[in-house]
């Protein structure tokens, strides 16, 4: 890739190999696949003042300190030792990056370093379009959730307890969180690709809403 030296695209190779064998049990659409998406997002986000380098490490190890998984590590400098990877003395950058991303029950007005809104901004991509709908659904099955309950309509997370843990239906994550994604953006390909999937979500969500309460299309 661009502005890699040898050594970093090798580095950058071992660790994929790494948090694929990390991740390959998980099960709440946190993973591998997940991973490498985030990843080549951010590639194709990545800009010239960015740190190309930093932004991928980040990209490749943003779910390693998640509170919804059980990973071994506290830290990107306990992941170097561990895994014997080499990140150039840059893990205190990398550690900023994902210190920067994350969801906590709503969306705030963060000050974030270029390199953390091109991973964050990436990550949140993710979340959204027809993947983004899969991983809401699979998420919601992988931990138990009912599929939808007419009595939980209308129920909706107002703090980060309650995002973690209040049941409710997984329709209302859209509204939640998915239908807020493209408003996060703010690097002009983030824009063009967040509104595309954007539209996804929208009609999903008219769809589903009027086929549960059936509203949708008959002869």
């Amino acid at each position: 890739m661009k502005h890699l030296t040898n050594k970093q695209t090798s580095t950058l190779k071992n660790l994929d190999h790494y948090i694929q064998d990390l991740f390959k049990e998980d099960k709440t659409g946190h993973d591998y696949g997940h991973i490498k998406r985030v990843v080549d997002l951010t590639a194709r986000l990545l800009v010239d003042k960015a740190n190309p380098f930093v932004c991928l490490v980040a990209a490749y190890c943003h779910d390693l300190f998640d509170d919804k998984l059980e990973m071994p590590f506290k830290s990107i400098e306990e992941l170097e030792k561990t895994s014997e990877l080499d990140f150039e003395g840059q893990d205190i950058l990398i550690q900023k990056v994902i210190d920067e991303l994350g969801y906590k029950g709503g969306f705030k007005d963060v000050s974030r370093s270029l390199n953390a809104q091109i991973v964050y901004e990436a990550d949140l991509l993710d979340a959204s379009g027809a993947i983004g709908i899969g991983r809401a659904f699979y998420y919601a099955g992988s931990k138990g959730h009912i599929f939808h309950d007419p009595s939980l309509e209308g129920i909706q997370a107002s703090n980060y307890d309650e995002y973690r843990n209040l049941s409710r239906n997984v329709i209302a994550h859209f509204d939640e969180k998915l239908l807020k994604l493209k408003d996060e953006m703010k690097t002009d390909k983030a824009k063009k690709i967040a509104n595309h999937r954007h539209e996804l979500l929208v009609m999903f969500v008219k769809a589903f809403k009027e086929e549960v309460e059936g509203r949708d299309y008959e002869k």
